[in-house]
């Protein structure tokens, strides 16, 4: 009987640390939205990650992933700019795609001068004014054979 307690104690520890350890591991939500956040101020929006396929010969060939931040230091245009986030997401996807597609060369890096410029006018052409400045905060191409 003192065995078969002491197995039980010992697993129940066993899953009280697996408990703590994923417990711990998993950020609150006040750390999960920091993490996400590239800048304290409150003129940043973090957007989520664009992504374009890339095509050679009709087939695909790798992905360009885009991560893109806007600093609206205009309070009135950041609230204009976050109720239109879904739209410029969407611009900024088919920016993306509009560059993979026609500027991009087999064998080349991406531009991230070319990509800011294009992203830019797409946000301002949604925004409906210019003010959102387009921040790239991470660019890599993802291709075994590109």
């Amino acid at each position: 009987m003192d065995h078969d307690r002491r197995h039980l104690l010992l697993g129940a520890g066993i899953v009280g640390l697996g408990l703590a350890a994923e417990a711990a591991a998993q950020p609150s939500n006040d750390a999960s939205r920091s993490a996400q956040r590239l800048s304290a101020a409150a003129s940043y929006i973090p957007l989520p990650r664009t992504t374009a396929t890339v095509m050679i010969r009709g087939r695909p060939a790798g992905v360009l992933l885009c991560e893109v931040g806007l600093d609206v230091p205009d309070a009135v245009l950041r609230a204009r700019v976050t109720g239109l986030a879904p739209r410029i997401r969407d611009a900024l996807g088919q920016t993306l795609a509009t560059y993979v597609g026609v500027h991009m060369r087999p064998n080349s890096a991406p531009d991230p001068d070319h990509i800011s410029r294009l992203m830019q006018a797409a946000v301002d052409q949604v925004g409906g004014q210019a003010g959102a400045r387009v921040l790239i905060t991470d660019l890599m191409l993802q291709s075994p054979n590109f």
